[in-house]
């Protein structure tokens, strides 16, 4: 079963390549931000999964050596602190990105048990368990999850049903019920989500998130947000181009977008007033510069 994550690897791939030689300061970059313990480190200096994610994908993508051990080892040291989806879901997605002989059937099981222990009563995922309504944003973690282990989310259906009543009707959508206005990673995901369960896409939800594309280049997250940024660019790409929506008018703003937030120390900032770079903002510019790098091709 293809998974939505192998097609976002493959897309940070081309995105290295599109890079040049300078992805291997990205590499160099990847490198130092690994911690001793095997995780990866954040934007407050400590190791956390979340960020390991992100830093095993970029490795991924772009075939960087890891002592895989070592990472193994931090995974299981953190087994039992975890109580959000985000974190759990991050926690099954690190192990699906090691090589096959550390996953046991057991280990796997286990995980995708915690992961289901977060569906919520309408049927989606709930970013906690003591949540009796789902997301758009815990239903998507779930279903990658789910994916990354060559499984189907249980009762699709639900699923659908749950997102379905977080359109802001205009198209967008949005994480809490009755907003007035959508966010476009949240928006990107509900069109992955509707798309690959087999849901009905709304060109409304289209339109809506290429009305978010700046002239300047790079995508806002809400609108009327007073700049765009990397996340908004990278999600809104990789969903549109997995529907098929025309993107070439596009093209070279993006790129010039996202490239201007490259950073010669290795990694790319979030919007052009972020003094940070970090391995997730790293791994979205690669993302964006793949997607584009296949528009057109």
């Amino acid at each position: 079963m293809s998974s939505f994550t192998a097609d976002m690897l493959d897309d940070a791939r081309r995105g290295g390549a599109d890079l040049g030689v300078r992805a291997a300061i990205v590499t160099e970059f990847i490198h130092a931000i690994q911690a001793d313990d095997g995780g990866f480190r954040g934007r407050d200096g400590r190791t956390d999964l979340y960020y390991t994610l992100f830093g095993l994908q970029c490795a991924r993508a772009l075939d960087i050596p890891l002592d895989w051990e070592r990472v193994a080892a931090f995974l299981g040291r953190t087994d039992d602190r975890i109580d959000d989806l985000t974190h759990a879901a991050s926690l099954a997605r690190c192990w699906a990105l090691l090589p096959r002989d550390a996953m046991t059937d057991e280990r796997q099981a286990a995980l995708l048990s915690r992961i289901a222990a977060f569906r919520a009563q309408d049927g989606g995922y709930a970013l906690l368990a003591t949540m009796h309504a789902g997301s758009v944003y815990g239903s998507f973690l779930a279903f990658l999850a789910y994916q990354d282990f060559d499984q189907h989310v249980p009762h699709p259906e639900r699923v659908l049903a749950c997102i379905r009543t977080l359109c802001t009707g205009d198209g967008g959508y949005a994480n809490v019920p009755d907003t007035p206005l959508g966010t476009t990673p949240v928006t990107a995901a509900a069109l992955v989500l509707t798309h690959a369960l087999g849901g009905v896409v709304d060109a409304t939800t289209i339109a809506w998130l290429i009305a978010r594309h700046e002239t300047g280049g790079g995508f806002t997250a809400t609108p009327g947000a007073p700049v765009p940024d990397l996340l908004s660019t990278a999600t809104a790409l990789s969903a549109l181009i997995r529907v098929g929506a025309p993107l070439s008018a596009l093209r070279e703003s993006c790129r010039r977008f996202v490239l201007s937030l490259f950073d010669d120390r290795g990694g790319f900032h979030g919007t052009r007033y972020d003094d940070m770079i970090d391995c997730e903002y790293t791994f979205y510019g690669l993302l964006a510069l793949g997607c584009l790098a296949r528009v057109g091709a």
